[in-house]
């Protein structure tokens, strides 16, 4: 094989730098994304992963018990020498650090668990408080009665707000009668144009849209922490009688911070407040509900879904009441 002299002319020295350049872009690149993908890809298999955590963690812990149960029964029985085995298998500094995880992890289930005790029976209750007070005769009526439910619907998902963008002059914004608690903090009240950050993506396609956290690998601003402005995007869909989240897909840098960039939450969920037009039966969005957290990744998909469904709720009172009074729900 013979190696053809270069060409006459051509500085192989600048074409070598130019190529490093090109490849130092593409590392730049990856190294931007691969954060970001690898997060994402997490979040959509974490219920099996802990699943299959806590099954492990369980099997070695049963196990364990098993093997004390054996070593009583061979000490009662008279089988030293049998226990004696058992002890030294047991006492052998990898079980033990296997045992010590494992309880760590039953442990972090129960906590957790228990922080979500009876939240099927707080949703329900909430929605019966918010349907039991039916033909609200203004908008702001409906909206009054069913923040606060909602807020209570998430309590133990470590909710700050429940707030409403409605459409104002082509803009997207919370009045402050739309959050509940109250809020002072004007970074709070984004003002957003129509398909701006999450909320105008979601009014604009009615589709919702998660923001589990807002800095990574630390959720909050610090020097070796960066900005995190992605989403997961749903579609509902029918799937065996029942509807479903599904396709869920990444949205890349759409948030958009508040005044002085300040963002007074940990992460956020926002779904669309949709209904049928009673001019030509089309989907048309009133506003779009947002849930923010003072704590990282607080929901799974039971969680969203719970959350699209109270939005839907809303959004039929809104739709009814608009056709009966004339109001114009969509727009504050």
């Amino acid at each position: 094989m013979t190696i053809p002299p270069p060409e006459k002319g051509r500085d192989l020295k600048r074409e070598l730098r130019l190529i490093a350049a090109e490849f130092g872009a593409v590392l730049r690149k990856l190294s931007r994304y691969l954060p970001i993908a690898g997060y994402f890809y997490y979040w959509e298999r974490k219920k099996g992963l802990r699943h299959l955590l806590r099954m492990v963690a369980l099997s070695v812990l049963s196990v364990s018990v098993l093997a004390l149960a054996a070593e009583v029964g061979a000490e009662l029985l008279g089988g030293h020498r049998i226990s004696a085995i058992l002890a030294g298998l047991k006492n052998g500094w990898p079980l033990k650090t296997l045992f010590g995880l494992s309880v760590v992890v039953i442990l972090f289930h129960h906590r957790a668990e228990m922080s979500h005790r009876e939240s099927d029976y707080v949703l329900g209750e909430k929605v019966w408080e918010f349907s039991a007070g039916r033909a609200y005769l203004t908008s702001k009526a409906a909206i009054a009665a069913a923040l606060p439910s909602f807020f209570r619907v998430f309590r133990r998902s470590g909710i700050r707000h429940v707030s409403i963008f409605r459409e104002v002059s082509a803009e997207l914004l919370i009045d402050r009668g739309d959050v509940y608690p109250d809020e002072d903090d004007p970074s709070y009240f984004v003002r957003l144009g129509k398909g701006e950050g999450v909320a105008g993506l979601v009014h604009g396609d009615m589709l919702a849209r998660y923001v589990p956290r807002l800095f990574f690998p630390v959720n909050r601003r610090a020097p070796f922490s960066f900005f995190f402005p992605h989403a997961m995007k749903f579609e509902i869909a029918r799937i065996d009688g029942a509807l479903d989240l599904v396709n869920p897909e990444m949205d890349l840098y759409i948030f958009k911070a508040g005044e002085k960039n300040r963002i007074p939450y940990k992460a956020f969920l926002s779904v669309p407040l949709k209904c049928l037009s009673p001019q030509d039966n089309s989907q048309r969005c009133l506003g779009v509900l947002n849930f923010d957290f003072a704590r990282t990744d607080p929901l799974g998909l039971a969680e969203i879904k719970t959350a699209v469904f109270l939005g839907q709720l809303l959004a039929d009172e809104l739709g009814r009441v608009s056709t009966a009074t004339g109001e114009n729900d969509g727009k504050a």
